[in-house]
């Protein structure tokens, strides 16, 4: 390599580095940097503990979560419970998230940015075809006990950059912009670029939804009836080891028998119905449901009431849950426990019966309330009797295929 070849891929690797150093800024005309504010806290002095109350609005749209004697829930679906695990993940991130880098920019660069009031000047009309110059961002406010304001931010587009992979290259999100506090139209803007998209921070209240429904756990008994009255099918079993089978001790097919069973140890929701239209009617079906009910060895009695469709693939449904996990239950141990694991053993189980207990406790919570289901995952709780029956072999010998 000659020294011109040489200063030739010098000056071109000067200059992907130079495009490198700027990867979360793909948007740098007209901006002046100030990054006096890089690598500080986003909210300083945010203690989680102080949250009781998120209102996250975004064009057209609202939803409040609030904190309350009940743990967190839902305002816009008549106070159902949040799912505290992706709430308690949003403010640990917010408490500890750090500025990356802060410029300030004119009053014109919020509409590509994406940094637009919901309904300001400039954000589209409801029912308006989106782009990515005009949508208008997304804001989360946090608030206090007393309903006091501890930050508000206004989220931005997010920012991305390509990743390797197995299947080449891809676009992963890396960052967003976002603006602290509210800003005056026509003024200097402190825009502050963060190293967290913030994906939680969605204004779909079924995003927030507490999921689980019931886990119906050592069941002996299944019975559907249908909106006639009519029995569907019936399963039942001795004990946690014997076989399931239908009813008059037929043996059905077991895939479809487990269909069933796995699908009620472990039900999850979409959405709750808020309002009237929660109500038992004709239109969401749940005045000639079809009913399940089921019995566990532990004593507690579940009934679920399955509706009508609800789109393509949801169905509305009801549950209502009765009885109580017994505490005193000695435990079974096995033949071959050895002495020195006795005592842990036994504390293991008293912790498991009071948390099964916990669960059933929050299971009752959810009589009275609407729910939507997937439909899928309901689907064999809607099948016939017939339907459990192992397929007949067809006979060769009598012309069958």
């Amino acid at each position: 390599m000659n020294k011109k070849q040489f200063l030739l891929v010098l000056g071109v690797l000067v200059a992907l580095l130079a495009a490198g150093g700027g990867l979360l800024w793909s948007e740098r005309s007209d901006w002046k940097t100030s990054d006096t504010k890089a690598g500080q806290r986003l909210i300083p002095d945010l203690k989680a503990s102080d949250v009781a109350e998120l209102v996250i609005s975004a064009a057209g749209e609202r939803l409040t979560l609030k904190k309350g004697e009940a743990g967190w829930g839902i305002v816009e679906r008549n106070g159902f419970p949040a799912n505290v695990e992706r709430i308690g993940e949003l403010l640990l991130k917010l408490v500890e998230m750090k500025v990356v880098q802060t410029d300030a920019a004119a009053d014109s660069q919020r509409a590509r940015l994406g940094l637009l009031e919901p309904g300001a000047d400039g954000g589209k009309a409801e029912g308006a075809a989106k782009d990515d110059a005009n949508v208008p961002g997304t804001v989360l406010e946090l608030k206090d006990g007393a309903g006091k304001s501890l930050a508000r931010l206004l989220l931005g587009k997010k920012l991305s950059k390509s990743v390797e992979g197995p299947a080449g290259a891809r676009q992963e999100a890396a960052g967003r912009y976002l603006l602290s506090g509210n800003a005056e139209s026509g003024k200097m803007l402190n825009v502050i670029v963060v190293s967290d998209p913030l994906a939680q921070v969605e204004v779909a209240a079924e995003q927030w939804v507490a999921k689980e429904l019931i886990r119906v756990e050592r069941a002996k008994s299944i019975v559907a009836t249908g909106p006639d009255g009519r029995q569907r099918f019936a399963l039942s079993r001795e004990n946690d080891d014997a076989e399931w089978k239908l009813a008059g001790g037929e043996k059905g097919d077991s895939s479809k028998i487990i269909d069933v069973t796995s699908g009620m140890i472990s039900m999850n929701l979409t959405d709750v119905v808020a309002g009237d239209k929660g109500n038992p009617s004709a239109e969401n079906g749940l005045d000639k449901p079809v009913v399940i009910k089921a019995d566990t060895l532990d004593g507690i009695s579940y009934v679920l009431r399955l509706g009508a469709k609800s789109g393509e693939d949801k169905i509305y449904a009801r549950v209502s849950v009765s009885g109580e996990i017994a505490q005193n239950i000695p435990r079974t141990p096995p033949k071959d426990e050895k002495a020195e694991d006795k005592d842990k053993n036994d504390q293991s189980w008293i912790e498991h019966r009071k948390r099964e207990a916990a669960r059933v406790a929050r299971e009752k919570k959810l009589e009275g309330w609407t729910l939507l289901l997937s439909r899928n995952a309901v689907e064999a709780l809607l099948r016939e009797r017939a339907q459990f029956l192992p397929a007949k072999k067809t006979d060769d010998k009598k012309g069958g295929r």
